[in-house]
C-alpha cells in the first residue's frame, strides 16, 4: 500500500478520502518529527508524498534531508501568485488548498503518487 505522510492538523481530514482511495496516510504532527520512534516511521518504508499542513513549512529542510526525492505539497491557504511563490520559495514542490474540498486536494495528490 502506497503510503502518504500528512504533517499538520490542517492536512489530517485528508486522511479518510485517501484511505478510501487505497492509500495508506500517516497523520503526524510538527511535534512528532522531534520524536525519534516517530521520525522512523517516516522512512521505512518511506511515503510517496508528503501533504503540508501551512504551519508545518518550517519541516521542508528537515524532509528533504530525510526523504530525499519524495514531493513536497504545501498548504497555501488561498491560491494566488504569490502565495504560490511562496510556496515554492519554502522548497515545497506544489502546494495544496486545504479551503477546497477534499477530492479536488486528493486528486492533486494522486497526481503526485502518480
Amino acid at each position: 500500500m502506497t503510503r502518504v505522510l500528512l504533517l499538520g492538523r490542517t492536512s489530517h481530514p485528508l486522511a479518510s478520502r485517501l484511505s478510501a482511495s487505497g492509500y495508506e496516510p500517516l497523520c503526524l504532527s510538527l511535534e512528532d518529527l522531534a520524536l525519534p520512534q516517530q521520525r522512523a516511521l517516516l522512512v521505512d518504508p518511506p511515503p510517496a508524498v508528503v501533504v503540508l499542513a501551512a504551519e508545518t513549512q518550517s519541516a521542508i529542510a528537515l524532509l528533504r534531508q530525510d526523504l530525499p526525492g519524495v514531493p513536497l505539497l504545501l498548504d497555501i491557504g488561498s491560491d494566488g501568485v504569490d502565495a504560490r511563490s511562496s510556496c515554492l520559495s519554502a522548497g515545497a514542490d506544489d502546494f495544496w488548498l486545504s479551503g477546497s474540498p477534499p477530492a479536488i486536494c486528493c486528486c492533486g495528490c494522486g497526481c503526485m503518487l502518480g
